[in-house]
């Protein structure tokens, strides 16, 4: 897919790292999702991600062919405004249907073809 990088992010193996470099016991709600995130690229073995201006997909999970793309919105709620980036780049250059990790939220969006699926339900599942 045409914005397809390979990942020139940094990840941690060890995401208690994060915590220690900022010297908290437990992580603010930011913080909390780039931790999320990083044991969602790791738990992958993620390679790519995807960016065009300000807009950005943070895993581009490339398997038997075809390319995945995978969101990470640690909250309880996804709004409309959250899936605009996922919907833009579900029917460019094959991309057919895309994940969205949130915290507790499970959802089909069927005209869209996006699975909202909580974090602990992602992480027992392997993403085909």
């Amino acid at each position: 897919m045409a914005g397809t990088r390979k990942a020139k992010k940094s990840y941690l193996s060890d995401h208690g790292i994060i915590n220690a470099l900022q010297g908290k016991e437990i992580p603010d709600e930011h913080t909390m999702g780039r931790i999320i995130e990083n044991i969602v690229v790791n738990h992958l073995d993620a390679k790519y991600f995807w960016r065009a201006g300000k807009e950005e997909i943070d895993v581009m999970l490339i398997k038997n062919n075809e390319t995945l793309p995978i969101e990470v919105k640690y909250k309880n709620e996804i709004r409309e405004k959250d899936l605009k980036t996922m919907q833009k780049t579900i029917g460019k250059s094959g991309v057919t249907r895309g994940i969205i990790v949130s915290k507790d939220l499970f959802d089909l969006r069927r005209k869209d073809e996006i699975l909202i699926i909580p974090l602990w339900l992602f992480l027992l599942v392997e993403v085909t």
